[in-house]
């Protein structure tokens, strides 16, 4: 009976979702990229089961059956579990050691709850909540800028990486739904200048769940693309130009909001958390399977001389000859794929591309430089490397594609 009625629940969500995607320029591509997408989360259920027998989703698993067991079932419940705090969780699980781990726990148990414990169903339901999220965003950029159909198309509905390690019962199936949703806003109210009362609180709402499981991803997003917004609100809505200062006094705002806002953003705790990730996970990564970063020993000074490998290796990390297993090798393959049309896409930028980039795209690209440098140093392991960059990389991958007439033509789009 549970089956039946979670497998009406999901075939009811698609075809909403699927109405109101009936008017989108890249229909054609729904029940495709979503087949894939779910697929995408069983296989990563199965890898983890069958082949890895260990790792982050079977914690995940173990965790929530325990919570969803304990509770009887009510809406009551499911609500007031979220009341409680993570640090509840915690007592019962030491392994999970973070608070944003105990809350994606709550967020696991509500659907454990709902479909009697089961993983598989809930991989689907995480799985659609991903592929929503993306098809939001392709379809924000698509409506304003349908020149961007193939490069939206490409990064955030097939790269095959980007999608598997967004799929299933994973932290980044959640957050890049969250963050998907967050930037489609951001490039509705780019172009429109405005956004409903609806859009505003879901914002919100997601903002507040991407800060509760990943809250470095919120850190860097409101540093690139607060001041786009603070200049798109004073050029719309007051006599202020949107000149620089204003700007920059509101980057300064936000940092100081996020200095506050969490103790690891605190100037002499920020960088110290930064070493004592990398150090942690060099040291129980196999040497082989790490980045080969230059160790100097003052942590500041040991950051920043590791910034270029850093960029590169979170852009391009791990290549073909650093895979470890058909996994990683295979996500070589595509990285150095990525390397070759990203060497290429350089040869065809101007001077005056540079000088004419639009201040969306520019935050853009502070938002993958910055976050490509974090991640690659704080977790310098080729195979969580790989699945932390969706942060990001499906962004890098976008503006690399964009314009690429060998994808339009893989797409059948002609060059609007």
């Amino acid at each position: 009976m549970i089956l039946v009625i979670n497998i009406v629940l999901l075939v009811a969500i698609v075809l909403i979702v699927y109405r109101k995607a009936s008017h989108s320029q890249v229909k054609i591509h729904f029940f495709i990229a979503l087949s894939i997408k779910l697929i995408s989360g069983i296989l990563l259920g199965v890898l983890y089961f069958q082949y890895y027998g260990s790792g982050d989703t079977l914690v995940y698993h173990e965790a929530a059956s325990y919570l969803a067991q304990a509770e009887d079932g009510t809406l009551g419940v499911i609500i007031s579990l979220f009341g409680q705090p993570e640090e509840q969780v915690l007592d019962l699980f030491p392994i999970l050691r973070e608070p944003r781990s105990a809350f994606f726990i709550k967020i696991i148990t509500g659907f454990y709850i709902l479909t009697s414990g089961n993983y598989w169903l809930t991989s689907i339901y995480f799985s659609l909540m991903s592929f929503m999220g993306s098809w939001f965003l392709t379809d924000s950029f698509i409506r304003f800028n349908p020149d961007t159909k193939s490069a939206a198309v490409i990064s955030f509905l097939y790269f095959p990486s980007f999608i598997f390690w967004t799929s299933g019962v994973l932290k980044e199936s959640i957050a890049w739904c969250c963050l998907s949703v967050i930037m489609g806003f951001i490039v509705i109210y780019y172009y429109a200048n405005k956004l409903n009362a609806r859009q505003l609180t879901l914002g919100l709402v997601l903002f507040f769940i991407l800060w509760s499981i990943k809250y470095h991803y919120v850190a860097v997003l409101a540093i690139c693309f607060f001041p786009l917004l603070l200049s798109k609100t004073l050029k719309s809505y007051t006599k202020v130009s949107g000149k620089l200062y204003p700007v920059v006094l509101g980057v300064f705002f936000i940092i100081v909001i996020l200095m506050f806002s969490h103790p690891n953003f605190r100037p002499g705790r920020m960088m110290s958390v930064i070493q004592e990730n990398h150090e942690m996970i060099k040291e129980i990564s196999d040497q082989g399977k790490t980045v080969g970063f230059i160790e100097i020993g003052n942590p500041y000074f040991n950051f920043l001389v590791n910034i270029p490998l850093s960029l590169f290796a979170g852009l391009f990390m791990p290549l073909p000859w650093q895979g470890m297993n058909i996994l990683a090798f295979a996500a070589g393959i595509l990285n150095f794929i990525l390397l070759i049309f990203f060497i290429k896409k350089l040869f065809t930028i101007s001077i005056t591309d540079i000088t004419q980039i639009s201040s969306l795209n520019l935050s853009m690209a502070f938002y993958i430089i910055i976050m490509a440098i974090l991640m690659a140093y704080t977790t310098p392991n080729f195979g969580t490397l790989e699945r932390y960059k969706t942060s990001y990389i499906g962004f890098f991958i976008f503006w690399v594609s964009y314009g690429h007439p060998f994808l339009s033509r893989i797409l059948m789009y002609k060059k609007q």
